[in-house]
């Protein structure tokens, strides 16, 4: 199955940091989020100090794919090759046979107490599609 290795990079920093690697730490301004991925000025916080995640999202990262790890004449096999996944049994992944990391204590088919609790009070309000005509009006 095919996916985009960037994102995937992208991923891999989101679930370890929490947050995107090209967030505006000062607010959500779009055209900051946008000026940092065009920079590409990836950065780790001083406290992660693994060098093989480093170096794997750094490449799924590269801005110039002729360089990106994964597009590479390796293609995905460069990806499995890296030290990030040096132990993961890939013929035993694709035959569905690792066991997951987590399994959680499930009582029936309607138990959702591995789930956080819904807000009921929560008022979702309805979106009406509007007119459209002033989509525009930020720019």
């Amino acid at each position: 199955m095919p996916c985009c290795i960037v994102g995937a990079g992208i991923l891999i920093y989101e679930m370890l940091m929490g947050y995107s690697p090209f967030a505006d730490h000062a607010g959500n301004d779009q055209r900051v989020i946008y000026s940092n991925i065009m920079k590409n000025d990836l950065r780790f916080p001083s406290s992660f100090r693994d060098a093989t995640t480093k170096d794997l999202i750094r490449k799924l990262l590269m801005f110039n794919p002729t360089e990106r790890l994964g597009c590479l004449a390796g293609a995905a096999a460069d990806v499995r090759a890296h030290a990030f996944f040096d132990r993961v049994d890939w013929v035993a992944l694709l035959k569905k046979a690792v066991p997951p990391p987590i399994r959680p204590e499930v009582h029936s088919a309607t138990d959702t107490s591995n789930f956080d609790d819904i807000d009921a009070d929560l008022r979702i309000q309805r979106y009406d599609g509007g007119s459209g005509d002033a989509w525009d009006a930020a720019f």
